[in-house]
């Protein structure tokens, strides 16, 4: 049913990363899919915040991310995965990963915010499942 399984981890919530890739586990059990793995880093684009650190930050950040999430995969999922990091607005940079990997499957977390905050900021999840071109699991703590 699910071919290929993207899961979009928020690499700074490593319980919620954990539960997601348990969850894509499972169903590459039951459905022999592929999965690709990503992470969004906040963008460094406006000039003003770039300014703040040398120029090199960007690039290191990274690395130091690709490096944490293949760490992260590696330990919590039992068939190889490929991985990637992108900068930007997370909903945004998932969405085009999904349609760029051609994903009829998102898995994605959801934290537990007031009902004030996602009516003010909104959500990542609910982002995603709005727009997406394929299936959405979002996957609750």
């Amino acid at each position: 049913m699910f071919n290929k399984i993207l899961v979009a981890v928020d690499i700074q919530e490593p319980a919620d990363s954990v539960r997601l890739l348990k969850a894509a586990d499972q169903l590459v059990q039951q459905f022999g899919s592929s999965v690709h793995v990503t992470t969004v880093m906040p963008g460094y684009g406006m000039s003003i915040v770039a300014s703040y650190f040398p120029p090199d930050a960007k690039a290191s950040a990274k690395k130091e991310l690709e490096s944490r999430l293949a760490k992260l995969v590696m330990n919590n999922l039992s068939v190889k995965a490929t991985t990637s990091v992108s900068e930007g607005k997370s909903a945004q940079e998932i969405l085009k990963t999904a349609k760029r990997r051609k994903s009829d499957l998102i898995l994605i977390g959801c934290h537990s915010h007031s009902k004030i905050q996602d009516a003010l900021l909104g959500s990542c999840g609910t982002k995603v499942a709005q727009n997406a071109p394929c299936s959405v699991m979002i996957i609750r703590a």
